[in-house]
């Protein structure tokens, strides 16, 4: 992804160049908004079908966010007057790079719930890449507004698929979800001993209440 936004970069500042217009976006500005719509689609596109294939709900959380993204991306688009070729059908795109990784991506992810949650780090850490580079070129304070946010969301994600627990997957447990069970299971196995040791000492009184009454 990220070679194919910086060759749509160098491609727009043979043609248009760099430099931002208080009116226009440059020809670099508007590929680089196309592009990251896409882009996007791609990270909902593949985590909707992860969530469907494993139940783990940060997969089904990060897609709606990244749905939000490309509303985002839609605001520059339509305020641009720009013609967003963006396919509606899940898994299709007009850039031939985003249809072969998508097909990678999948195939990757469906291999093991480990592999799914390693293809989310893979997809976060090429989409900060590519909104770095995209600032670097981006003078348009609304792009880069737009980017900028695009950008914290995305370390966000990075963040939560690095530090997701497996283990709480169909525990209903939810993030944090291992130090929840766990505390929950120290819980129950402390009732269970008072109730053992409960048991014992009405046991044990029983016996000395019985021994009294022999004698």
């Amino acid at each position: 992804m990220k070679t194919t936004l910086i060759r749509n970069f160098a491609a727009a500042a043979l043609f248009g160049g760099l430099a931002s217009t208080a009116w226009a976006l440059t020809p670099a500005e508007e590929t680089s908004v196309l592009f990251m719509k896409q882009e996007e689609k791609l990270a909902r596109d593949v985590y909707q079908l992860l969530h469907a294939q494993w139940g783990a709900k940060i997969f089904s959380n990060i897609a709606a966010s990244e749905q939000k993204h490309m509303n985002a991306v839609d605001t520059l688009i339509v305020a641009n007057g720009l013609e967003d070729a963006t396919p509606e059908a899940a898994g299709e795109f007009t850039y031939p790079e985003l249809e072969e990784l998508y097909a990678q991506l999948v195939e990757q992810g469906s291999a093991s719930l480990a592999d799914a949650l390693a293809v989310g780090v893979a997809i976060e850490t090429e989409d900060i890449a590519d909104l770095e580079d995209a600032l670097n070129v981006t003078e348009d304070a609304a792009t880069r507004r737009v980017f900028t946010n695009l950008l914290n969301g995305s370390l966000r994600h990075l963040a939560a698929f690095n530090n997701f627990d497996e283990s709480t997957v169909g525990t209903g447990t939810g993030k944090g979800g291992k130090k929840a069970a766990n505390a929950k299971a120290a819980k129950n196995k402390g009732a269970k001993k008072n109730k053992n040791n409960k048991k014992n000492r009405k046991g044990g009184g029983n016996k000395g209440k019985g021994g009294n009454g022999k004698g």
